[in-house]
């Protein structure tokens, strides 16, 4: 499991870029990692294809993330399952976690639905995001 948490300013660490909230761009998110791990970001997946010359290597790459700070792009590769529900405007949200950890997903996913839903109606702001992934660490 390889995850980002780049809060407060340590984006640079990771990729070029101006590392303060007060910058905000869009982010086009390409990741290589091996065939047998799944690679998530912010945005969903638009195209995967095998690369270099060693089997087994793949490249995905993902839509354009709306304007955001460099702190908020996420990318994580893991070996993983996920369980799915749908929000009430038919967005996915995902847990994703290890097969043992996986039996408590149900519960994960209608806290996290519960609390998606009130924070959009206290706010009056819907989640700009097409998707949500939710990764349980071990």
């Amino acid at each position: 499991l390889s995850g980002t948490v780049f809060e407060f300013d340590h984006a640079r660490e990771a990729f070029p870029c101006f590392d303060e909230p007060e910058f905000k761009a869009k982010f086009r998110i390409s990741l290589i990692h091996h065939q047998n791990h799944t690679a998530l970001s912010n945005m969903p997946l638009t195209s995967s294809h095998s690369f270099g010359n060693e089997a087994g290597w793949v490249a995905d790459h993902f839509n354009n993330t709306p304007i955001l700070s460099s702190y908020l792009v996420a990318f994580h590769l893991l070996k993983s399952d996920f369980k799915e529900t749908k929000t009430e405007d038919g967005r996915p949200l995902r847990v994703w976690a290890s097969t043992k950890q996986l039996r408590w997903a149900n519960n994960s996913l209608n806290v996290a639905l519960r609390a998606l839903s009130l924070l959009e109606q206290f706010t009056g702001f819907l989640d700009p995001l097409p998707k949500q992934d939710l990764v349980v660490a071990p």
